[in-house]
């Protein structure tokens, strides 16, 4: 997707604003493991990296791991997402032509789990746990997942320091409310 505004534009009698889109290059590459063979199923995301145009795109890859996405011309952070973990790979990456990017996948090396309880300790399910941080070198890095029956949750995570929330968009009600 794309957008762009201009403000504080005038209109009095014809007034013409014509808007011309970047060109359409291809992003294509490979997500491989440690050992180098490729991943399927990793989930990429092409975000810009400012405000306005805003342009962004996604691609999974496939048995051996290659992607390719079709994208604006322009600057983008490129976010991956793998079995519930998702981090920032690269930011700031200038794509103007047709562009090859490989990636090694960052596996999660720790587990964040525990249990979302109600006043009484019983387990309450369908609330979302968030965990969230910024690595040195600036890379966002982020997992979740949505509470069992019995109120338990597993993060996948790679190991570091996060700031971990909940947010219950269902709020459990006495005592026939359901979600």
């Amino acid at each position: 997707s794309y957008s762009t505004s201009v403000s504080n534009i005038s209109v009095t009698g014809a007034t013409v604003l014509d808007f011309t889109l970047p060109p359409i290059v291809i992003l294509s590459g490979k997500v491989s493991d440690a050992n180098g063979i490729g991943v399927a199923g990793v989930s990429l995301s092409a975000n810009t990296t400012c405000c306005i145009p805003l342009s962004s795109n996604t691609a999974t890859t496939g048995t051996d791991g290659t992607y390719s996405m079709s994208l604006y011309a322009g600057a983008y952070d490129i976010l991956i997402s793998f079995e519930g973990t998702s981090y920032t790979a690269a930011t700031g990456v200038s794509i103007t032509a047709n562009s090859t990017r490989n990636f090694t996948l960052s596996t999660a090396q720790a587990t964040l789990s525990g249990h979302v309880r109600d006043s009484g300790g019983a387990g309450v399910d369908k609330i979302s746990v968030s965990a969230s941080s910024v690595s040195p070198d600036g890379s966002f890095i982020r997992g979740s997942a949505v509470t069992a029956a019995d109120g338990s949750y597993s993060i996948p995570l790679l190991s570091g320091t996060y700031t971990v929330g909940i947010n219950n968009t269902c709020m459990p009600m006495p005592p026939d409310f359901s979600c």
